[in-house]
């Protein structure tokens, strides 16, 4: 099957494949990019939402340490 191709048409099979790999890690470097934009952005909302309980008086100084700890440690 492969036999009767020539050198242009296994270069021209070669360059598609190429690009088709390519086009799958731009996919997966987005997606990773994506993520972790997510997740800055969750750890920052859950700061506040801590910040908020600690002013309200919800939460003591030591838990309110520990949880931020816990939260920072996770970026």
């Amino acid at each position: 099957m492969l036999s009767n191709l020539t050198g242009w048409h296994a270069l021209i099979i070669l360059g598609a494949l190429s690009a088709m790999v390519l086009v799958a890690l731009a996919i997966v470097f987005l997606a990773i990019h994506v993520a972790r934009r997510r997740q800055v952005g969750d750890h920052a909302d859950r700061l506040a939402q801590l910040e908020q309980l600690h002013a309200k008086g919800l939460l003591s100084d030591a838990e309110y340490a520990t949880k931020r700890q816990d939260i920072l440690g996770r970026l």
